[in-house]
């Protein structure tokens, strides 16, 4: 049987560096395409690494970053399903609490204690959609809540929620729903009042 090993510090990724956290597993048995992809990925790293081709440290660092991401592929489709599901439990509660001043993925997945690429993966696997998505979707519900349960100016609603710019606030929610915040107002006043 045939071993390889593959060995790089954290600033030889540098270019990578904002998801190098991956949930990869110490110790696994590959199945037979797996075998066959992550063998791919060496052979192509390691004749990367001696081609003193052009560009050949920049293409290193990229196919080892798509070893890595195929590493935490084969993890994520082997992890315990509880455990996931716990996980997409954690991160809708942490939406619930933190999404009017947090909206960066980046806050949630360190909250959770993984990267955000594998965090939408797990949302796109258990939700179907990214983890940006989940978001803005609740943020939007807020922002739709606050439209027709108060009679708080738009402005007022855009700062509670963290916007500083009303321009911004009405293109994001025109962007999501097909119409500005005054627009949906005015659309379900005239809903309710048939």
């Amino acid at each position: 049987m045939k071993y390889s090993a593959l060995q790089f510090t954290e600033d030889f990724m540098i270019p990578y560096s904002t998801d190098f956290q991956k949930q990869i597993p110490v110790c696994k048995d590959l199945n037979e395409d797996e075998k066959v992809r992550i063998k791919t990925l060496f052979d192509q790293i390691y004749k990367e690494s001696v081609s003193n081709l052009v560009n050949s440290t920049a293409i290193t660092q990229s196919e080892i970053h798509t070893l890595l991401l195929e590493l935490e592929r084969i993890a994520i489709n082997n992890s315990d399903t509880s455990i996931m599901s716990e996980i997409m439990e954690r991160y809708k509660s942490l939406i619930d609490s933190s999404f009017a001043k947090e909206r960066q993925v980046q806050y949630y997945a360190g909250q959770l204690g993984v990267s955000a690429n594998y965090l939408n993966v797990l949302t796109k696997k258990h939700f179907n959609k990214p983890a940006l998505e989940m978001i803005n979707e609740r943020l939007i519900l807020e922002i739709k809540r606050l439209l027709l349960r108060t009679d708080n100016d738009i402005s007022e609603i855009a700062y509670r929620l963290g916007f500083n710019e009303l321009s911004y606030f009405s293109r994001f929610f025109k962007r999501h729903t097909g119409s500005t915040p005054h627009e949906f107002r005015n659309m379900m006043n005239k809903m309710y009042q048939k």
